[in-house]
């Protein structure tokens, strides 16, 4: 049915609106996104959307090939036998290949090196991309697409799992525990402090969060601490007394299935 409004449009009008609708229609089945200056004329950007279009067809069609081809099969050292003094070295020469076939992906500051050259060469290789060519044709990632392990997870997962003891609302589901967790210096099954949290809640009729403040994180051999400060009221179930607790606290964490997974907490009115 033909629109009213279309006998009120100039050509120009006309065609800035079929391009607006092909812009959205490129941006919801590619992902592409259009950005106009206002400087090109409708049929300039008609022209452009055309050749985006063409471009991201064959993109889409094009075989999907490891990294590691798509850079030319580079030789390189296995990460458990490279030596130290050769690392920067390595990790440049793969940085610049990468670049050169523009492949962009930044090593986190918080990652040792041989740990960024691991993830180089036996992850970020085998991912697939697809073998299309061009100029304007970027393949970018970040690490955190492939990696849970910075301290931003850590915190994000033991916030979450202090949040999970603190919310009467919900029922407790032991959000990013450990299985075994540690208790009072002993491995204990998770069930045990399933049971050790709900003798906790059973104490309250309500519990209020007043304030949480992420501190710092370091480093103990395998396992992170996370240290924060906390403040929380807890409502006496029966009396309804309040109590009043505010200090610091740290939860112990602990690498497991390729994410930072609460292993114990100590904070003020509660620990495991």
């Amino acid at each position: 049915m033909k629109n009213p409004k279309d006998d009120y449009l100039t050509p120009d009008e006309k065609l800035n609106l079929e391009n607006e609708m092909r812009a959205l229609n490129l941006e919801l089945n590619y992902g592409a996104q259009h950005f106009s200056s206002g400087k090109l004329s409708p049929q300039e950007t008609k022209e452009w959307l055309d050749l985006v279009e063409k471009r991201e067809a064959k993109f889409q069609a094009a075989k999907k090939i490891p990294i590691y081809e798509l850079i030319g099969k580079p030789k390189f050292i296995p990460a458990d036998t490279i030596a130290d003094e050769d690392l920067e070295a390595s990790v440049k020469e793969i940085e610049t290949l990468l670049e050169e076939h523009q492949v962009l992906i930044v090593h986190p500051e918080y990652l040792p090196m041989r740990a960024w050259y691991r993830f180089l060469v036996e992850d970020f290789f085998e991912h697939k991309v697809s073998s299309y060519r061009a100029p304007t044709i970027f393949h970018t990632y970040s690490y955190e697409e492939f990696r849970h392990d910075g301290p931003e997870f850590a915190r994000m997962h033991a916030q979450d799992a202090i949040e999970d003891i603190l919310d009467l609302s919900m029922e407790y589901e032991g959000l990013w525990l450990t299985d075994p967790c540690r208790s009072d210096r002993i491995m204990v099954p998770q069930s045990e402090i399933f049971k050790k949290v709900e003798a906790f809640r059973s104490k309250y009729q309500k519990i209020i969060p007043i304030g949480f403040s992420p501190m710092e994180f370091k480093s103990g051999g395998p396992s992170m601490f996370f240290v924060f400060g906390i403040e929380w009221d807890g409502i006496l179930a029966g009396s309804g007394e309040k109590e009043h607790y505010e200090g610091m606290g740290i939860c112990q964490m602990a690498w497991e299935e390729g994410e930072w997974m609460v292993q114990g907490v100590d904070m003020p009115g509660f620990k495991f």
